[in-house]
């Protein structure tokens, strides 16, 4: 059995014994049918995809829409007839196909290795796509490919992350930068500041009027531990009614998280709304539950329930993913105040399509590897204690 955090997807038009030996031996691994691909990859990012050769044609598709992932791993497909072949006969079959079962994954279990090599190497990470890889200056993007630095990028960057939030003269930066051979005018400096922008995620280079530059960084919260996850699993278990239980979660990653909000809502079908029981927020950025709102369903959520039910990761969004709800329901979002970024998990219970989250609406917050993972331990928490009532 392969068990990594390293994210995985198998694309595929139909589930056959090869799909089956695969997702068997590999922990975590999302199937998605090919049909679907596009909108759910989209939303995963995963790290490795795995594409039979049937599903080949579809990469191009997956590179003209900017979605490139690190590896891409092929295997050759079997006969449609494979379910009815016995296992002695499928070895055969394997043993004689250009990519070997053995040979697949010796291949994966390397690619793996060579992704948790870089993903352990992060000492800072910009956001949950980037990361700086300190000793080797090395800058790393969702899919763990190197972004091409100059070396007076890679210096500037460097300047910038040991002093990040901080506001930095633009002189005192040039003094840092420049050496005998490298002196730099305003204008070439500038112009350096320009190009770095383009590389790195969007607004974390601020331009502060007549002092400097700052680079904003989202703070890791490596102080979430097993502390927490084991303060809200006592919290939730004397819990007998539904909505207590959500108000100790709410409350609970509130504190943990400091967003603007955190929440549980569900998908009613029956009326066509979005109810929101229980929330926590701060005074300036109440939500739908503090307003007595009911969010309606709108076309654009129902496809967008129907691409992410399947998903067991939570997921990130801008205000730019949420900018088609805003169009189709202005007045309820006007209200609510779009979020700037959100850390969301979708879940199942008894036939209950969930969310539950976070809500940033004061800034664009960076969620960290580390945030990603602890709320879907919470999140699992709250699962199993709703599951039992």
């Amino acid at each position: 059995m392969i068990n990594s955090d390293i994210k995985i997807c198998l694309v595929t038009e139909q589930s056959t014994f090869v799909e089956k030996i695969i997702v068997d031996c590999i922990k975590n691994i999302q199937l998605i049918n090919i049909g679907r691909a596009q909108k759910k990859l989209s939303l995963m990012k995963p790290h490795i995809i795995i594409f039979n050769d049937i599903a080949i044609s579809k990469i191009l598709s997956f590179r003209k829409n900017n979605f490139n992932p690190r590896f891409i791993i092929i295997y050759k497909h079997f006969p449609s007839n494979v379910s009815e072949l016995t296992l002695c006969q499928i070895s055969s079959l394997i043993d004689q196909l250009s990519f070997t079962k053995e040979l697949f994954f010796l291949e994966l279990n390397r690619v793996i290795k060579e992704l948790e090599t870089i993903q352990k190497s992060f000492v800072v990470q910009l956001n949950s796509n980037y990361g700086w890889q300190v000793q080797d200056r090395v800058l790393y993007n969702e899919s763990y490919n190197k972004i091409d630095l100059s070396k007076n990028e890679a210096h500037l960057m460097e300047i910038f992350i040991c002093n990040a939030n901080k506001i930095l003269n633009i002189y005192s930066i040039i003094d840092q930068l420049e050496t005998e051979d490298n002196k730099l005018s305003i204008k070439s400096f500038r112009n350096l500041i320009s190009k770095l922008r383009n590389k790195i995620p969007q607004g974390c280079i601020q331009s502060i009027y007549g002092e400097g530059y700052r680079f904003k960084m989202q703070v890791s919260r490596n102080n979430l531990s097993l502390n927490d996850f084991h303060m809200l699993t006592t919290l939730l278990l004397p819990l007998s009614t539904i909505n207590t239980i959500f108000e100790a979660f709410c409350n609970t990653i509130f504190n943990l998280y400091e967003p603007d909000r955190s929440f549980v809502m569900y998908c009613d079908f029956e009326t066509n709304q979005i109810i929101v029981p229980v929330e926590t927020s701060t005074h300036e950025y109440p939500g739908a539950a503090k307003l007595g709102i009911k969010i309606p369903i709108t076309p654009t959520q129902l496809e967008f329930f129907n691409t992410i039910t399947s998903l067991s990761e939570p997921i990130i969004l801008s205000k730019n993913d949420m900018k088609d709800l805003k169009k189709e329901d202005p007045k309820t979002w006007d209200k609510m105040q779009v979020p700037h970024s959100a850390l969301v998990y979708y879940f199942k219970v008894k036939n209950i399509i969930w969310m539950a989250g976070l809500h940033q609406c004061s800034h664009q917050r960076y969620w960290v590897q580390e945030e990603v993972i602890f709320l879907k331990h919470c999140v699992k928490i709250l699962q199993e204690k709703m599951q039992q009532l």
